[in-house]
Formats: C-alpha cells, sequence, structure tokens
C-alpha cells in the first residue's frame, strides 16, 4: 500500500522527521543507524512498539533522479511481490517498511543460484504491472519509448560529435529503435524499469525463496531490454571490471528464465541497449567522487560497443571499431549481426 501525503514534509533532518512521522502515523519511532551510498543516504527507524523496522530517505530532484516519477512508479510497485509492501510519500521523502531478509552480499553474486534465477522472474513480473491507465507514464513514454531523458543526458556527457549522432539515431522511435520495436513487440515494450539493480538494491529472503527491489530512485517508465542491460553491467561492480560482464551462455540461462526461451535475437536485442546504459551511468557517477575507474571503464565501454554497434547494423554510419575498442571487446562476447536493419 502506498499512501501519499503531498503536502507534508519530512523535515531538514532524521530528528524533524521522527516527530512529523509521530505525528502522521500516530507511532513513536527511534532512530537506528544511518547507511549511505555512493551519492545518498537512507536511515534506518523503528517503530517503538511494534519492532517493526522502516526506511527513510529525503528524496532529492536531479536530470537523474525524478521524484514525481519516481512517486508514480511506488504506486504500481508498492504491496505487489516485487517491493516493500507498505510506503509513505511525503513531499520531500520516502518512508518504507523493512523487507525481509538481506541483500545480496555483492555484485558478484548475482549470477549465483538461486539469486540469478529469482531476479530474472521476478524481472519480468515487473515489467508486466500495466500501466496504461497511468497518465504519467503516458507523458514519459511519448517519446524515444520513454528513452529521452537518458538519451539526453547521455548525448550531453559524450559531447558534439558523430558519436553523439549515432547514438541519438539509434533509439529514437524514427531510428533504429522504433524498427525494433515495432518488428519484435513480444520481446521489446515499454514498462516500469528499475535501472539500479545492483546487489544492494535487491533483497533475498531464505525462509521464502524470493527477491524483492528496493530504491527506487533511478526508475523510469521505458524499455523492459534497457532495465536487463542495466542489470548485466551490475555484474562488473563499482570498478566496472568488464571482463566479469556475464558471458553469452550466462545471459541465455537469464533470457530462458525470463523470456520462457533464449536465441540469438533475443541476445542482440538486449544488447543492443548496453551502449547507452553505460553512458547514462558514466554521465551519472562522473559527478560523484571517489569512483573515477567506474566512470572510465564505463566510458570506454560504451564507446566500443557503440561503435561495434553501429558497424555491424548501419555500417553506412561510418563509425568503426578502433584497435582499443577490439582490445577491449575481446573481454566480452558480443554480436548485433541480427539485428541488420539496411
Amino acid at each position: 500500500m502506498a499512501v501519499f501525503k503531498d503536502d507534508i514534509a519530512l523535515g531538514r533532518n532524521v530528528t524533524e522527521a521522527l516527530g512529523i512521522l509521530e505525528r502522521e502515523l500516530g507511532s513513536q519511532y527511534c532512530y537506528c543507524r544511518t547507511l549511505e551510498g555512493c551519492s545518498n543516504e537512507v536511515h534506518i527507524i523503528e517503530d517503538v512498539h511494534s519492532g517493526s523496522a522502516y526506511i527513510v530517505r529525503f528524496t532529492r530532484q536531479s536530470r537523474f533522479q525524478n521524484y514525481s516519477v519516481e512517486r508514480k512508479i511506488l504506486s504500481h510497485v508498492v504491496g505487489r511481490s516485487v517491493a516493500t509492501s507498505q510506503a509513505y510519500l511525503f513531499a520531500d521523502g520516502i518512508v518504507t517498511a523493512c523487507i525481509e531478509g538481506h541483500c545480496i552480499e555483492s555484485d558478484k553474486m548475482l549470477g549465483d543460484s538461486p539469486y540469478y534465477e529469482l531476479i530474472a522472474r521476478q524481472m519480468r513480473r515487473l515489467h508486466e504491472i500495466s500501466v496504461q491507465d497511468d497518465g504519467a507514464s503516458a507523458m514519459h513514454l511519448e517519446s524515444h519509448y520513454g528513452l529521452k531523458s537518458l538519451l539526453d543526458i547521455s548525448v550531453d556527457y559524450m559531447g558534439k560529435g558523430r558519436e553523439a549522432e549515432v547514438l541519438y539515431k539509434l533509439y529514437s522511435e524514427d531510428g533504429v529503435l522504433g524498427q525494433l520495436v515495432n518488428n519484435h513487440p513480444s520481446l521489446l515494450w515499454t514498462c516500469i524499469s528499475h535501472n539500479d539493480l545492483h546487489s544492494g538494491n535487491i533483497i533475498y529472503c531464505p525462509s521464502t525463496q524470493e527477491v524483492r527491489f528496493i530504491d527506487w530512485e533511478y526508475s523510469t517508465y521505458s524499455i523492459n531490454a534497457f532495465d536487463i542491460a542495466c542489470f548485466f553491467l551490475e555484474f562488473t561492480g563499482i570498478d566496472c571490471e568488464i571482463s566479469a560482464f556475464p558471458c553469452a551462455s550466462k545471459r541465455q540461462d537469464f533470457y530462458r528464465h525470463y523470456f520462457g526461451n533464449s536465441n540469438l535475437l533475443i541476445d542482440s536485442l538486449c544488447l543492443f541497449f548496453v551502449p547507452l546504459a553505460c553512458l547514462f551511468w558514466a554521465a551519472w557517477s562522473s559527478g560523484v567522487d571517489g569512483i573515477d575507474v567506474y566512470t572510465k571503464n564505463r566510458t570506454r565501454l560504451g564507446h566500443a560497443v557503440l561503435r561495434k554497434l553501429a558497424n555491424e547494423i548501419w555500417p553506412q554510419c561510418g563509425l568503426v571499431p578502433g584497435k582499443e575498442d577490439y582490445e577491449l571487446l575481446e573481454l566480452v562476447d558480443f554480436t548485433f549481426q541480427s539485428l541488420y536493419t539496411n
């Protein structure tokens, strides 16, 4: 259940928030601890009477985070099997019930059993949630299948040039993406995408043998395969260790759980979104202190895969991988020739 409290602010700090929550929710809460991420922090609080734990996060607005979109998405996912059971959405913050279980220990374990299959099946459930009657989703899906803001950020990060022009053309309705969506509607569709499914945002519950997703700060309405590409990139960790990207056979395992089938076309459709995912997250990390290696390697991989993708499916665009690109791409096994579009 998602409860909107649009006209009420949580305050400037967790101490103020505790008093406001007591007044608004009718329970007394105590502060437990603060957990820090790369670019944000959350506060764990506890209901004094019931012992139930909650997460408090003060929200912010930026090119990378759209709180109005996050709120709308939470109204769809809260109370379902993919997310927390309860959320209170304030004017400047979110309070969510903690989920039973624990985070997956590290990104290196994302492909381990039982996590991998559970994540694939849960992502499919997420991507099947209907948003057709949602005015906010319609607005954000109007252009570039919901990818426009991500694309604009990536293009600005790349700077002006032929590669930025090609990137924009690849992911436009009248470009390659439009052709792919029209040709493969059972494989590519617009949906709610989490976009940030690293190990710290996935809760595994041993007693129920299920996973749930938390921290919807970067969620969007976009294409299902973009979310899959973002998930595969999480295998590379905070240093973006490119050799850790899941190999072809590992990706095929994911597709069998997600699509019920696996083949070269499915793989190429999901890998098609790797350049955009790399460059969007490189743009994000370029403004975060302490993760320069992540930014450098995401950028290198994004440009190399973009050149390979463009050269294989749109050779007349003029982008050709260089020697360093080929050396980098030896660490992964990507092919896009099944997507050739003339």
